[in-house]
């Protein structure tokens, strides 16, 4: 869903000439980062919202951690 909303906005800025790499994109995130996170980097997210259950903050700590070590990637173009 997010390839095809992310299309939608890419035309909407070549529509009105903007350029869509200066807008942040971002999606829902849950389970391990080293299974979607790789993906998601490719498709031009960069601000991951963690989804935790019952105040668990180890899903949050551990999409940090791989943030930190893919920080090289994440920076805005």
């Amino acid at each position: 869903d997010f390839a095809r909303k992310s299309s939608i906005l890419d035309r909407y800025c070549a529509q009105i000439g903007r350029n869509p790499d200066e807008i942040e994109r971002s999606v829902l995130v849950g389970g391990e980062p080293e299974n979607s996170g790789p993906r998601l980097l490719a498709q031009g997210i960069r601000l991951f919202i963690v989804s935790t259950r019952d105040l668990d903050l180890a899903p949050v700590a551990n999409w940090v951690r791989w943030r930190d070590e893919h920080n090289g990637q994440l920076s805005a173009t």
